[in-house]
């Protein structure tokens, strides 16, 4: 499936009032979430968190305005999955920084309503 088919993805997975897909900043698939304690923003591409706020507070992460993002690069001013390894990989110079899994395109699997139980 295209991640950039936001239509698709929200006929499939999407939860009204929850779950949403919609393109995000420089067209990238991302997948907005909110529910009575919060709401978050995620890219489908390397699936790093790009906001992040409790309900009824301002952001408190959020992607710069000055992030760039380009086809198969990781993308800047976020905050980001690094897998499996952390900095340079130790013996092959010419894998990516952090990992694989900074550009790789996440592939949404499924969704469900989940209810949030008082902690007592």
């Amino acid at each position: 499936m295209n991640v950039a088919d936001d239509s698709t993805l929200n006929t499939r997975f999407g939860i009204a009032g929850q779950l949403g897909f919609r393109q995000g900043p420089g067209g990238l698939a991302v997948a907005a979430m909110a529910n009575g304690q919060a709401t978050a923003v995620i890219a489908l591409r390397g699936a790093p968190l790009l906001s992040w706020a409790p309900a009824g507070a301002e952001p408190v992460i959020w992607l710069s305005d000055d992030a760039r993002s380009a086809l198969g690069e990781s993308i800047r001013g976020r905050v980001p999955i690094c897998w499996p390894w952390i900095g340079p990989h130790g013996t092959e110079c010419a894998f990516p920084a952090h990992g694989f899994d900074r550009t790789a395109l996440w592939e949404v699997a499924g969704s469900e309503t989940y209810h949030l139980k008082a902690l007592v």
